[in-house]
């Protein structure tokens, strides 16, 4: 009997081979109550679910960091080190990029909702070219005239 690539390797590695196989039995899947979401609702949930983390987020830190201040400042003030004043300056200016990402985050939030579902419509100006001189012009828009009087 001609000996199979499993049988090889179980020899060589030294180990017994006992495949056995075994019957499965086939489950049906269970009908569930739970609510499936299209993937567009579940974007727009998680969008909003994001928007709002980072809101918060955002907002604890300039609560923080202006309660930080406060007691930098007075540290600053009690001990005159000019390296307290150095690092109240550092976090003044971090306090203001905080508050200034809270309107960016405004900003984007407004342009996701205003691109979503097609958005406003983008400004669409049209411009009429003549092309010819303006004896052609003259004599286009004498034409003109001559048809509406005489269509009266």
């Amino acid at each position: 009997m001609k000996k199979t690539l499993n049988d090889k390797l179980s020899d060589y590695l030294e180990i017994e081979n006992k495949i056995e196989e075994q019957s499965k039995e086939i489950i049906e899947k269970q009908k569930n109550n739970i609510e499936q979401y299209s993937t567009r609702d579940q974007r727009s949930q998680d969008l909003f679910d994001d928007y709002n983390d980072h809101r918060d987020t955002l907002k604890d830190l300039v609560s923080m960091g202006q309660e930080s201040l406060a007691s930098l400042i007075q540290l600053a003030k009690e001990s005159e080190h000019p390296r307290a004043y150095e690092v109240a300056g550092q976090l003044m200016k971090t306090t203001g990029e905080l508050t200034k990402d809270l309107i960016e985050l405004q900003l984007t939030m407004n342009k996701i909702e205003n691109t979503k579902d097609g958005g406003k419509p983008a400004k669409v100006t049209n411009n009429a070219i003549f092309v010819g001189n303006t004896n052609d012009l003259l004599e286009t828009l004498r034409g003109k005239n001559r048809e509406e009087k005489s269509d009266e």
